[in-house]
């Protein structure tokens, strides 16, 4: 691990590691391209990640190894923000939009993402610009329960660890088991009972609770449509991000927030869902003003018709 070390030293915090013949592990310096990152942003290809990952992708691909790659920021955007309003991008764009199209050109070789930063428990599925969902990350909730009111994007959290179960035969993703710590019973506890000396607890298994065969990429997509269109999972959903830290409720505007966060990873993207959801009000206002202005239209295009025909044969 000390040729790790100083791979990942000299590279710029970021390096990959074959755990065994036909399965490597990429862990990548977000930070790099990370938003709040002012000494990055005007660099195209901050720390040269950008040329490294390709080639490391590249000879993956040429001697058949499937890849998780690890990061702690993830692509995308934030899932908090001011009601009604968009959330901020977690990268650069330019950088965003070149990660993206790098994910997407060995995406046949990509067996899973795993990320952190937001301290909630998302997922995200990727278009790359296609129209169709081809890839997909899974985000972890935090062991710290940090929150600040005054920073718009973070919510009061539970501690929780995960454990991720995989095929190590075909190297795919098949379910995590998310264990919490009720922080508010843990407080008001005198001392740990000595019978129960691991206070965590289970929460749920994805895709035991979802209803899918595993992790994939297909699978992610099918929850993604079932919180579109079943309150109750949505609900349950919005309770497993916080660890079951429920303060606040889901109204439609946090519905659009959530929903486009998991399915979008590019501003254009982006920009669509926040005014198309179903779940926008500012849509179905907008909506409801096209409908009356088509119907007005309408009206008066049938009486200008009517007094001319009535015009010419009268």
């Amino acid at each position: 691990m000390w040729n790790l070390r100083e791979e990942c030293a000299s590279s710029g915090g970021y390096y990959s590691y074959l755990v065994k013949p036909g399965l490597r592990i990429i862990s990548l310096n977000t930070i790099l391209w990370f938003e709040r990152n002012n000494l990055t942003e005007k660099i195209s290809d901050p720390g040269n990640q950008f040329q490294w990952l390709d080639g490391i992708l590249k000879n993956s691909t040429k001697f058949s190894e499937k890849v998780f790659i690890i990061g702690h920021v993830p692509p995308g955007f934030y899932n908090r923000c001011l009601p009604g309003e968009k959330c901020d991008p977690t990268f650069h764009l330019p950088h965003l939009e070149s990660y993206m199209n790098i994910l997407h050109k060995y995406s046949p070789i990509i067996a899973g993402q795993l990320y952190g930063h937001l301290h909630v428990d998302m997922f995200q599925i990727y278009q790359y610009n296609t129209g169709v969902f081809r890839g997909s990350s899974l985000l972890a909730s935090s062991v710290t329960p940090g929150h600040n009111n005054k920073v718009r994007n973070t919510i009061p959290v539970n501690p929780s660890v995960r454990l991720i179960h995989y095929s190590r035969t075909d190297i795919r993703l098949l379910e995590f088991d998310q264990y919490y710590l009720n922080l508010t019973r843990a407080n008001d506890m005198v001392e740990t009972p000595a019978e129960k000396t691991n206070v965590y607890e289970l929460l749920y298994s994805f895709a035991k609770f979802y209803g899918v065969p595993d992790l994939s990429t297909e699978s992610l997509v099918q929850v993604y449509e079932i919180l579109k269109g079943n309150e109750t999972m949505f609900d349950s959903f919005f309770t497993f991000l916080t660890a079951a830290e429920r303060t606040v409720d889901c109204d439609s505007a946090c519905k659009v927030t959530q929903i486009c966060s998991i399915s979008c990873s590019n501003s254009h993207e982006y920009d669509m869902c926040f005014e198309n959801s179903d779940y926008n009000p500012h849509t179905s206002k907008k909506s409801v003003i096209i409908y009356v202005s088509i119907c007005v239209a309408t009206v008066a295009l049938i009486l200008i018709l009517f007094f001319v025909i009535r015009k010419f044969w009268i």
